[in-house]
């Protein structure tokens, strides 16, 4: 649903004062004169009024068109003069536009991730992976923000952590594959030839709360540790 809105005028209650009113400036000539705008030539420039010629407006003509800035009105005798709809403002140029869309909570959910490829063991410092979104982002299907890391049993990060976000709207499955490549730390030394776990971890909607989505165990058993494995 999209919402959108004139600002109709604004009434002043009280009655216009000379300070209410922004003066017409000089011109040669005076074509049609209006509150919000004044058309003529030979216009001479005003602090309280902008002024465009025909080619800035992109229409045809030798003329110049005054505005009066804010809310800003050109003196003019008759009634109306309380309801106030200023010349160039804001709220004349600017079309508010809200884009609702309400959906069910109970029939919303958000994409599933898979690692599809890894390797059998960690033998070396780094670690490449192929993640898969397993269908495109919907109105009811919502994207899925994950942290990938390697964690020791103990729950220690032995990798750099890279946060990933799955929102693909492709039809198209292997567009929707993700490749992400993980270094190892330091620390992973003192986890060798020991199970850890490759981890995708969220946060909950609406919370600080951290949980793990999934993870795989695997093998670390690098044959030796070097000053280069993180390179």
């Amino acid at each position: 649903m999209l919402l959108t809105a004139d600002h109709g005028f604004l009434f002043q209650q009280e009655p216009l004062d000379k300070g209410d009113s922004t003066a017409l400036p000089e011109a040669a000539e005076w074509i049609n004169r209006n509150r919000r705008f004044a058309i003529g030539r030979g216009i001479s420039e005003s602090g309280a009024t902008k002024i465009f010629d025909a080619s800035q407006l992109g229409l045809p003509g030798d003329w110049s068109c005054a505005f009066p800035v804010s809310l800003g009105r050109f003196p003019l005798q008759g009634s109306g003069k309380r309801y106030v709809h200023g010349g160039f403002s804001l709220q004349e140029v600017v079309i508010p536009v809200v884009h609702i869309n309400k959906s069910r909570s109970d029939d919303t959910g958000r994409v599933s991730v898979e690692i599809i490829r890894m390797p059998a063991k960690l033998t070396t410092g780094q670690i490449a992976l192929s993640l898969y979104q397993e269908k495109p982002v919907t109105a009811k299907l919502l994207p899925r923000a994950l942290k990938i890391g390697v964690y020791a049993a103990d729950g220690q990060a032995i990798s750099e952590v890279k946060a990933i976000t799955f929102d693909s709207r492709d039809e198209e499955a292997r567009k929707r594959e993700m490749s992400v490549a993980l270094v190892l730390s330091k620390a992973a030394d003192n986890h060798n030839n020991s199970t850890v776990e490759i981890r995708l971890d969220e946060t909950l909607p609406g919370t600080n709360q951290t949980v793990t989505y999934r993870s795989y165990p695997i093998k670390l058993q690098k044959p030796f540790a070097t000053d280069f494995d993180e390179f």
